[in-house]
């Protein structure tokens, strides 16, 4: 769910939004992130205690903060961070203070799915062949989430499906989504990759698909037009 440090003044900052403790108060009180993003709280309140607990024990910047003999955050410039590894929204509060509240808004990572210019075609120009099986890349994307796995789903535009895609990694670092089908039938059909990750991201992007029937006289004067032209 996330991960936590509690810094001393003048240590290293993690990127993302600073919430500030002071005037008994945490300022802001709300902050929106993404997925895998830190939130880094600053003490800046001159020896009033405070702490920055979770209300569901998700993370503490001091566990014994109100306790005889406990700590609490009181040197300005001290620090505590909290990574953020899931959606949703996480509220929080001081220990001594129970009127200082808080909400961190945790949005899933930017996941963005492009159909595939080739879309499944088997053949340069797009022209597959009915009855035969159509395999390529469907579509792209990527996805800014860490350490996040995927589900990648196709509708054929022919009434089957959704069915199961390959998700591969590029050497770019985007993601290519393959799969493979054949058409009973000639036609033009819209093809539509759906990419899920695990933290619940989703994108869908579209790509078409050209079937030729070499049985059709309109679909075998194409595939002669394109032989000609070498395809």
């Amino acid at each position: 769910m996330g991960f936590a440090s509690l810094l001393d003044a003048g240590a290293a900052r993690a990127t993302g939004p600073t919430v500030v403790l002071r005037n008994t108060a945490f300022n802001p009180s709300s902050v929106s992130i993404s997925v895998g993003q830190t939130v880094t709280w600053d003490y800046e309140d001159s020896g009033t205690p405070h702490s920055v607990t979770s209300d569901t024990g998700l993370f503490d910047s001091n566990p014994t903060c109100g306790q005889s003999s406990g700590t609490c955050l009181t040197s300005n410039g001290q620090t505590f961070q909290f990574t953020f590894t899931a959606p949703g929204t996480y509220g929080y509060h001081c220990r001594i203070h129970s009127f200082m509240t808080g909400v961190v808004d945790v949005s899933s990572g930017p996941l963005t799915v492009t159909g595939s210019s080739a879309g499944i075609a088997r053949r340069e120009r797009g022209v597959l062949t009915a009855g035969s099986p159509a395999r390529g890349v469907l579509a792209t994307f990527t996805d800014t989430s860490p350490g996040v796995s995927f589900d990648a789903r196709v509708t054929w535009g022919d009434g089957t499906g959704p069915t199961s895609a390959t998700v591969t990694r590029q050497s770019d670092g985007s993601f290519a989504v393959t799969g493979s089908h054949a058409y009973s039938e000639d036609g033009m059909y819209t093809v539509a990759v759906t990419v899920t990750d695990s933290s619940g991201a989703t994108g869908t992007a579209t790509t078409k698909a050209v079937v030729r029937d070499p049985s059709n006289p309109v679909d075998a004067l194409l595939e002669s037009t394109l032989d000609r032209l070498g395809r």
